[in-house]
């Protein structure tokens, strides 16, 4: 009796700290941000589509629906708390109703809910519709809410692998890579127009992160996250079209000059900077503040050399069995060994049976010689009898 209870409380530990552990006081933290980031709806659309992705990933929920639920209300009101509420909800009950697919351990989607997610979206935006009356547009405007929820949905339960195993995992797929990077561009939009001395926090950070990845992996690396958070940013905060280009330029002039370390990426952005506002404008208007990118620079300066991102190749060295973790076949190094140990058991198993088809051949042939032997003692005047007796074929010419 006793031990059951100690086993009872040490399962309820167990569970706490998982719950309050590092690795996901950091995603609660992002819920949080998220939550308070919308596209014009009544309650942070990206908070749906986190909460999907951590129950898809296996992530403790409470945590994410009460951050998620301070955060609309503090951004949204009591209306957005509660739009958040109900949509939390429908998705909860439409998983007994439309049972979700349990996909392999080793994805970062272990569950599949993207249908539950757009259809929880769906439904609470018909709900208000049917209330409060509606026209065409605003079918359409529910029917594309509930597609983005959907579409960042799948980003982010690709992406929050990184943000909870940036420590511990080898190496990351560039989706993942920039997905964490979306991540972080909209959670950075939580703090809106607040600035500190007339600087914008939104942008430093967000000029950060391309500056990083670009000075880590290059132009591929540092011109996608460009373009992935020059999006971001003109949609989440309605920019110009032309500050898209001026982060994807700048994120692949930062990736070229990579090889000349920090400088070499901090000049490479600047210099796209200046390159596209001189196209656009004849550089009458900078596209993104210099001081900004002072600033960001001064946090690249600031990371040492020795944090890495490392990312995984897109095309294998090996022809053989590579030792590659997480993949289908070859999840470790043991099982590349149990496979050698049974080839050459295998070989062994050849080796003997071509021994033991020998030995029995040359068995057989003896006996069969002594009994033709025997059988020919009566013609031993017959005038064949040599060449018959002849078993090695000695006078054969």
């Amino acid at each position: 009796m006793f031990q059951n209870i100690i086993e009872k409380q040490n399962n309820k530990i167990n569970i706490l700290s998982n719950v309050f552990s590092i690795k996901n006081i950091v995603i609660y933290i992002l819920s949080f941000m998220l939550s308070m980031v919308g596209l014009g709806g009544e309650y942070s659309i990206f908070s749906i589509s986190m909460l999907g992705a951590c129950f898809a990933s296996s992530i403790p929920l409470l945590g994410i629906v009460i951050i998620s639920l301070i955060g609309n209300f503090i951004k949204y009101g009591v209306g957005g708390a509660l739009g958040y509420f109900l949509t939390a909800l429908v998705l909860i009950a439409s998983l007994f109703i439309f049972k979700p697919i349990y996909n392999d351990k080793e994805r970062n989607e272990k569950i599949k809910i993207g249908k539950n997610i757009f259809l929880s979206i769906l439904i609470i935006q018909a709900i208000k519709l049917l209330i409060a009356g509606f026209t065409i547009y605003d079918i359409l405007s529910g029917i594309t809410l509930a597609i983005i929820g959907l579409v960042f949905y799948k980003i982010f339960v690709n992406s929050t692998v990184v943000l909870q195993e940036f420590w511990e995992k080898r190496a990351f797929t560039i989706e993942e890579l920039i997905g964490a990077s979306l991540i972080l561009s909209i959670g950075f939009a939580a703090f809106g127009d607040f600035n500190i001395l007339g600087f914008g926090v939104k942008n430093i950070l967000s000029i950060l992160i391309v500056m990083i990845l670009g000075w880590k992996h290059g132009i591929l690396v540092g011109t996608t996250s460009g373009v992935t958070i020059g999006v971001t940013i003109g949609v989440i905060t309605g920019a110009e079209p032309i500050m898209i280009a001026a982060y994807a330029i700048s994120g692949m002039m930062a990736g070229i000059l990579n090889r000349f370390g920090k400088i070499g990426v901090i000049v490479g952005f600047a210099l796209g900077n200046v390159i596209l506002a001189y196209v656009s404008n004849g550089y009458t208007i900078e596209l993104i503040h210099f001081k900004e990118i002072l600033l960001a620079s001064i946090g690249l300066l600031a990371i040492p050399n020795n944090i890495n991102i490392e990312l995984e190749e897109l095309i294998g060295k090996s022809k053989l069995l590579p030792i590659m973790p997480n993949r289908a076949l070859n999840r470790s190094k043991e099982v590349v060994e149990n496979l050698n140990h049974v080839s050459d058991a295998i070989k062994e198993m050849a080796i003997t049976y071509n021994d033991v088809e020998k030995s029995s051949y040359d068995s057989n042939k003896q006996i069969f010689i002594s009994e033709l032997l025997s059988n020919l003692e009566a013609y031993k005047e017959n005038m064949l009898y040599d060449d018959m007796a002849d078993t090695e074929r000695k006078n054969s010419r």
